[in-house]
């Protein structure tokens, strides 16, 4: 299974900084799923980005605010792959 990019970093947050992300799997066709971990656990997008399927084997990742997560993406025969995710943000200016 992979993912199309591999991982995404995002220099802003909103709706307008959103990026699309592909998932593959030889073999299988049916539906993809995300997940991230629990709210307060390692590596959670809670509060960071939220991941939403748009059809296919295509998912959306919004960026909401700064900090680092994984979403992890699944297929079919238990098959997974990790989606690293990177938000940076700076004021105007760079500070």
């Amino acid at each position: 299974m992979s993912l199309s990019p591999a991982s995404l970093t995002f220099l802003t947050t909103g709706g307008a900084g959103a990026l699309a992300d592909a998932a593959s799997q030889v073999g299988y066709a049916g539906a993809f799923t995300a997940s991230t971990a629990a709210a307060g656990q390692a590596g959670s997008c809670s509060g960071i980005a939220t991941i939403a399927a748009a059809g296919g084997s295509t998912f959306t990742i919004t960026p909401a605010a700064a900090g680092t997560c994984a979403f992890t993406v699944a297929g079919g025969n238990g098959r997974t792959a990790n989606l690293p995710i990177s938000v940076t943000t700076t004021a105007a200016g760079g500070t």
